[in-house]
């Protein structure tokens, strides 16, 4: 079985860049419609209440409601933006082969894009094969979740022992697994969400090498000289306008600090960049402006219960390490087998 190991965060940085156009679903936005093309329920009861309101009148706000989450609140051409990225596939390739100590890399594909990542095969001269993911724009800032994410994989292996990549397989077959193969599956996720959970961190962040963290606050792990707790590198705390703000991004010792710094986070950025913007709810049209100073004022009051939000009971908010995304796809099997190999993402 040819041996399939990971790499992350490798972004080329030489001459001979290229862009990788992203169709978000993989088809084109629908083209103009009007009402008058769309069928009416000719029976049952669903006919006999549109008939009696309307059966245009609904329609028409139907497909306005979905024309409006396409067009105004998807905000297609910005999403896109987030996911958009370019990089130096000579110089990615060069650096996977390095990574496996391989002369060349002969061929390049793209296997998946997730939320955050684009997903490539890469295969080597020898037939070796190595995931590459490269992280889009929506992820966060490059350094702080790259770092972030390396130093928690080697912690997830050699401390806790959790199956992370070196990836021996990649293949979705959930939906052919028998009702005892996924019950003995759920059985592994369960210990290993019992490992992470075991382990208790003194502040509450994203962990780090102690290296990538020497210019960044940080808080030291007892007995693990490596590693450290260091500033959450979420994105909600970088996304924007907010990667430039000088915003309390942790490491924090208390629960309720880790609560009230994401308000404070947000009410700093309506109050420097937030701009009034229509109102456009489900059945409801209307020109009423939704205003920042509104939603300001609501996260004033969270601001005066937020330390009371958390339980008084330390250890129910102590600080632990779990994985946000843990989905299906995210969980590799071995071959002919329901062992757990790897868990990414």
């Amino acid at each position: 079985m040819q041996q399939t190991k990971s790499v992350f965060g490798v972004l080329g940085v030489d001459a001979n860049v290229i862009s990788l156009p992203y169709d978000l679903y993989g088809h084109k936005a629908p083209a103009a419609i009007t009402t008058d093309q769309l069928p009416c329920p000719q029976e049952g009861a669903a006919a006999a209440v549109m008939q009696s309101v309307g059966c245009k009148f609904i329609l028409s706000v139907l497909w306005q409601s979905k024309q409006g989450l396409i067009r105004n609140s998807f905000n297609e051409s910005l999403r896109l933006e987030e996911r958009y990225v370019k990089f130096n596939v000579a110089a990615l390739k060069q650096a996977a082969a390095r990574a496996v100590n391989k002369q060349d890399c002969v061929r390049i594909t793209k296997l998946a894009e997730g939320g955050f990542n684009k997903v490539f095969l890469l295969t080597m001269d020898d037939g070796q094969e190595v995931i590459a993911r490269i992280p889009t724009p929506i992820a966060g800032p490059s350094h702080h979740t790259t770092a972030s994410e390396v130093a928690t994989m080697e912690f997830l292996g050699v401390i806790l022992r959790v199956p992370v990549p070196r990836v021996f397989t990649y293949s979705a077959i959930w939906l052919e697994l028998s009702t005892e193969e996924m019950k003995d599956v759920l059985k592994q996720i369960i210990d290993i969400e019992k490992r992470m959970f075991s382990y208790k961190f003194p502040a509450y962040g994203s962990l780090y090498y102690k290296h990538d963290a020497q210019a960044l606050p940080h808080a030291s792990i007892p007995h693990l000289e490596r590693f450290c707790i260091g500033p959450l590198a979420r994105r909600q705390f970088w996304f924007n306008e907010r990667e430039d703000m000088s915003l309390n991004r942790g490491p924090w010792k208390r629960s309720e600090d880790a609560i009230v710094a994401s308000a404070q986070r947000e009410s700093a950025w309506l109050a420097n960049f937030a701009k009034p913007k229509p109102r456009r709810t489900f059945l409801l049209q209307t020109d009423d402006p939704i205003d920042p100073h509104d939603h300001q004022c609501l996260l004033s009051k969270f601001l005066r219960i937020g330390p009371y939000l958390t339980p008084k009971d330390a250890g129910l908010s102590t600080p632990i390490l779990r994985h946000p995304y843990l989905s299906l796809p995210n969980i590799f099997l071995a071959p002919n087998s329901t062992k757990i190999l790897s868990i990414i993402d």
